[in-house]
């Protein structure tokens, strides 16, 4: 029976975070009702003595609020925002069976509206939309309910209005949140995407090992959330910043190929301290760039609290010579963590293990891929590296698949072309052949 409990309770917390997935999103939803309530007591007030029919509903922001809490969380969140808003509306008007109508469908239509969005002016579109469906809606009601020309005229033109202003309100509004909460939008995450921004063309000079490896980790992130249904436009941004803390002392990792005799110079734990530090570094460059904590997560727990097997390695066999085994100790080569706590994170710490195991397959063939790939997955699993992220053992097959196709069409086998004096050559004998 406790066993069954805390099973209950914990599909009950999953359940929960599927609904609300930010520990914000009450107070945001709150305030945004808050501000819904206050216009429309204040709305209904002002025509009480008129016989508004469903002029009153068209007025109210309905439209904003199912627009900006879709884009700042879900969609059952913002479905849930919609009712509370209708509810809210039939309790203080009445609402007859036109005006709950027109309500609901603004509801779903401000949902539908923030689909495919991914420039601000996409907004514009989706009020438009919102505007002519609601204009049409108000005019077959006019109709049905035998209203006067007049009436369907200004009501349908208001109705087009509202969707256009209620979508710029959003536009105005939805930044505000975003920078005030810390929230990570669509829209901050396509900014934060471009490979022009002055932190990449710093990376592309001084670590073009760093960048060229960030950019396949990227690919390789995004085509695996893609196919589990995760969300791959972060995990691509995340991929793009993991490495960022490289930049400073390029030259000491082996990617960059600045200076390969960089390690001799220090010993095992020094090196490894170094290489470590990478992970603090780039979260302390990620906050001076003002980045979300959804990205700096990925530098964070981009490497888990793995070890520098290799180092710690070297530092043993340089113990065991020296007989000074007691100056050697694990947490000297382990990264400070945490473990990845998302579908995301832990995707992205697979694909930089495998992208970077993958440059040291000789000769790679599919056969040589497939067998690295699961090994390190295996590993990962085996370590309780990919315990905290949800990720479950059918999608870690459907990851293995779909890095396995990137790697594939990265590592294909090539035509080996002949040299022209070759060609030239057979050419002759060709033609001297058919002289004879």
């Amino acid at each position: 029976r406790a066993r069954a409990s805390r099973r209950a309770r914990g599909a009950l917390a999953d359940y929960y975070r599927t609904i609300v997935p930010d520990s914000k999103a009450p107070v945001i939803l709150f305030i945004l009702l808050a501000a819904f309530f206050i216009i429309a007591f204040l709305l209904h007030r002002a025509l009480m003595d008129q016989d508004t029919g469903i002029y009153f509903i068209l007025l109210l922001p309905v439209p904003f609020i199912t627009m900006m809490v879709s884009i700042l969380f879900t969609v059952p969140m913002a479905l849930m925002a919609g009712g509370i808003a209708v509810f809210f509306f039939s309790m203080l008007d009445g609402g007859d069976h036109a005006s709950m109508g027109l309500a609901l469908s603004s509801v779903f239509l401000g949902i539908f509206g923030t689909r495919g969005l991914e420039k601000r002016t996409d907004f514009l579109k989706s009020g438009l939309v919102i505007g002519i469906v609601n204009a049409l809606v108000v005019l077959f009601i006019g109709l049905m309910e035998k209203r006067s020309s007049q009436v369907i005229i200004t009501n349908t033109e208001i109705a087009a209005a509202a969707g256009i202003v209620n979508a710029i309100g959003v536009v105005g509004l939805f930044p505000v949140f975003e920078h005030f909460f810390g929230l990570t939008t669509i829209f901050r995450l396509h900014e934060l995407s471009d490979l022009n921004a002055p932190i990449f063309r710093k990376m592309l000079i001084r670590a073009p090992g760093t960048y060229n490896h960030s950019l396949m980790v990227a690919n390789l992130a995004e085509a695996a959330c893609r196919e589990i249904g995760a969300d791959f436009l972060l995990a691509r941004v995340g991929g793009y910043y993991h490495d960022i803390g490289k930049i400073e002392n390029a030259q000491i990792y082996i990617e960059n190929k600045q200076n390969p005799t960089a390690a001799a110079s220090y010993t095992p734990q020094e090196y490894s301290r170094i290489i470590i530090s990478h992970v603090e570094k780039g979260i302390e460059l990620a906050k001076k760039s003002n980045l979300p904590e959804d990205v700096i997560d990925f530098i964070r727990e981009h490497h888990g609290d793995s070890m520098m097997t290799f180092f710690y390695h070297q530092a043993l066999e340089k113990a065991q010579e020296s007989g000074s085994a007691e100056s050697v100790h694990r947490s000297d080569f382990q990264y400070p963590g945490p473990k990845p706590h998302s579908k995301e994170t832990a995707i992205v710490m697979l694909a930089d293990a495998i992208e970077a195991a993958s440059r040291s397959v000789q000769d790679p063939t599919y056969v040589k891929l497939e067998t690295m790939v699961k090994k390190i997955v295996y590993n990962k699993l085996n370590e309780g590296d990919l315990d905290k992220s949800d990720l479950t053992m059918q999608d870690l097959g459907k990851i293995q698949r779909a890095f396995l196709r990137i790697l594939n069409g990265i590592f294909h086998t090539r035509l080996e072309y002949p040299e022209k004096e070759e060609i030239k050559r057979l050419e002759e004998k060709v033609k001297g052949n058919g002289n004879s």
